[in-house]
Order: C-alpha cells, then sequence, then structure tokens
C-alpha cells in the first residue's frame, strides 16, 4: 500500500515536470512591465488614474482626500465632483462629531449617560453606512451626492461645486 502511494506521487512529479517545461521560462525572455498591461489609465485625467479609481479614493478618506484631488484633479469632471463630495462629507463629519460629542457630554452631566451613549452610537451608525455607500458608488463612478449633506453644503459654498 506504501508502495503505490509512493508511485503516485512519482508519477504526479513527474507530470507536474513534464508540464512545466512546456512553458518556457526564459531568463532573458521581454516581459511586459505592469504599467503596460493596465487599461485603467485615463489620458482625460491630470492625475492619469481611471475616473473610477481617483472618485474611489476620495470617498475612501473623506476631506484629506477631497482637497488633495480637488486641487491636482483638473480635467476629469467624475472625480472633481467627488473631491467636492468628500470636502462636504468630511466637513460634515467634524462639525456633527463635534456637536454630538457637545450634547453627549451635557447628558453625562445630567446622569443620562446611557443616552449618550445611543446617541453616539447612532450617530456612528449612521457615518459607517454613508461612508460605505459612498465608497460603493465612488469606485462604481456613479455620480452619486450624500444625501442632505450636499444639499445644504452646495447652498452654503457654491462657488466649491464644479
Amino acid at each position: 500500500m506504501c508502495d503505490k502511494s509512493a508511485r503516485e506521487i512519482l508519477t504526479f512529479y513527474r507530470v507536474a515536470l513534464r508540464s512545466s517545461r512546456e512553458v518556457t521560462f526564459h531568463p532573458f525572455h521581454r516581459r511586459q512591465p505592469y504599467v503596460a498591461m493596465s487599461s485603467s489609465s485615463n489620458p482625460n485625467s491630470s492625475t492619469g488614474l481611471a475616473s473610477n479609481v481617483g472618485a474611489g479614493l476620495c470617498a475612501l478618506i473623506p476631506l484629506i482626500g477631497g482637497l488633495i484631488f480637488y486641487f491636482i484633479e483638473k480635467k476629469d469632471r467624475l472625480v472633481r465632483h467627488w473631491a467636492v463630495e468628500s470636502i462636504f462629507f468630511g466637513g460634515a463629519i467634524i462639525v456633527i462629531s463635534i456637536v454630538v460629542a457637545v450634547i453627549a457630554g451635557i447628558l453625562e452631566i445630567a446622569h443620562i449617560g446611557f443616552l449618550a451613549f445611543l446617541l453616539y452610537l447612532a450617530w456612528k451608525i449612521f457615518y459607517l453606512v454613508l461612508w460605505i455607500l459612498g465608497l460603493i458608488n465612488g469606485f462604481q463612478g456613479k455620480h452619486w451626492e450624500y444625501p442632505i449633506i450636499s444639499e445644504q453644503c452646495k447652498r452654503l459654498f457654491p462657488k466649491l461645486v464644479p
């Protein structure tokens, strides 16, 4: 029984070695560089990134990613849109987080800490859901806006909108 399994293993290695000889791996064989193989570069972009990748990166890091792409990207309208959305969303996150922290602090002082915890938890879940929706829509290359936040920020900062 042991002899049979040893034969099977040897047969497997012979077949594997034979099939690897059919594929030539020559040390001087020219391979295309990785950059040439990628088809995601965008010639109509200041960054050279595909539109959906630039938009997704803006959504990935709210405010900072938006600021970076807002000043770097001048040609691609989708990336510019997501840069502005990221700036709006990141700014709104900071402002709302400060308001929630102040309200939670007041509730803590009033000895209603559990309500403060629920408020903080609800805010974090809401923020996480919006962030994930932004990531999905950004990397899919959709022209999507954050609900309520985008409308209010467009009224407050009309010159920022592309």
